[in-house]
């Protein structure tokens, strides 16, 4: 395969050769840029989803805090509404 390669890029004109290597040289800095702004980003997204993550538990476990004690006032007041 590698072959094939060489000798496709071995036929082309020094014109057609500068701009083949100028693509993959211009390319592979980008594809690196690429992938670490990927896990740069993976990882912000990752640590703001667990930042809300915690505080929608937090609020969820206040809202049910509440929810109890409303239960508790209401059958408190008809046990002594009797």
């Amino acid at each position: 395969m590698g072959g094939k390669i060489e000798s496709k890029f071995q036929n082309l004109t020094v014109a057609k050769k500068l701009l083949v290597l100028s693509l993959v040289v211009s390319i592979g800095p980008i594809f690196c840029i690429l992938i670490i702004n990927y896990q740069l980003s993976a990882k912000v997204v990752k640590s703001q989803i667990g930042k809300l993550t915690q505080a929608k538990l937090e609020q969820n476990a206040v809202n049910m805090e509440n929810f109890y004690r409303n239960c508790e006032r209401i059958i408190q007041e008809i046990y002594w509404a009797e």
